[in-house]
């Protein structure tokens, strides 16, 4: 197997084109008048589960996982709430040379910072995420969590973002503040429906893996209470290894 395939998507929509590298059809392209850019990016099973064996792994494969990766590269931060990062056992990001120069080309920082959504502020300060980051995590707590954070103060930078919950639009406020403007979100469900209930989700990228996984576990969007319908339209839709790759925005008649 080639480089060029085993780093490439077949699309499928909007028009058919055999193979087309993964930073190609993930590319953002915002234009300096836009205030920010969220992506959130899943992979799901085909009923929605997204875990199986209690992890998002358990669903995913290696293109998604190089997919994973350049959606990472391709941000200005990488937003997560905090039981996902635990869960999923968050460490340090690095990256490889030539995703770096790249990085550099497009003048952004050469390793993303991860920004952790908590209320309470209370974190195992010892582990690998905080001690061997090269890029300083942040922290979006409340007033009580900055409190909970403070012997952090070396580890990671605190901002507060709400008095008891954090408000997710001073979040993302305080993101693109600091210059974050493409904002990538990797769950978990309820972070998910707490942007989606604001209206802060500008793209979906979704990865459906061919599996029925059953059981009462957590789904894409946790806790959803709705009246009406959220209808987003297809961007791109890519197909590898048995797998569905789908960019979605928002429908147009609800913009």
């Amino acid at each position: 197997m080639t480089t060029e395939s085993v780093n490439a998507l077949r699309q499928i929509f909007p028009n058919s084109i055999e193979s087309i590298d993964i930073e190609t059809a993930f590319a953002i392209n915002v234009s300096d008048a836009v205030k920010k850019f969220l992506r959130l990016n899943m992979v799901t099973s085909i009923d929605g589960a997204i875990s199986l064996s209690g992890t998002a792994r358990g669903l995913s494969s290696d293109i998604d996982r190089k997919v994973f990766h350049i959606l990472r590269s391709l941000s200005d931060v990488i937003l997560v709430g905090a039981g996902t990062m635990r869960t999923e056992k968050y460490g340090p990001v690095t990256k490889k040379k030539k995703e770096i120069i790249n990085r550099r080309e497009s003048k952004q920082i050469s390793i993303p910072p991860i920004a952790v959504i908590s209320n309470s502020g209370k974190f195992n300060f010892e582990t690998d995420f905080f001690t061997k980051a090269i890029t300083k995590p942040i922290l979006l707590t409340t007033e009580i969590g900055s409190k909970s954070a403070l012997k952090a103060n070396s580890l990671a930078d605190i901002y507060v973002c709400g008095k008891v919950e954090v408000d997710l639009n001073i979040a993302v406020d305080t993101l693109v503040k600091l210059g974050h403007k493409n904002i990538l979100c990797e769950g978990g469900p309820s972070l998910n429906t707490s942007l989606l209930n604001e209206d802060l989700i500008d793209e979906l990228c979704l990865t459906i893996t061919p599996k029925i996984v059953g059981g009462n576990g957590k789904r894409l969007f946790d806790g959803l209470n709705i009246d009406i319908p959220i209808g987003f339209e297809y961007r791109n839709i890519f197909l590898k290894q048995e797998q569905l790759f789908f960019r979605l925005t928002k429908a147009r008649s609800q913009v």
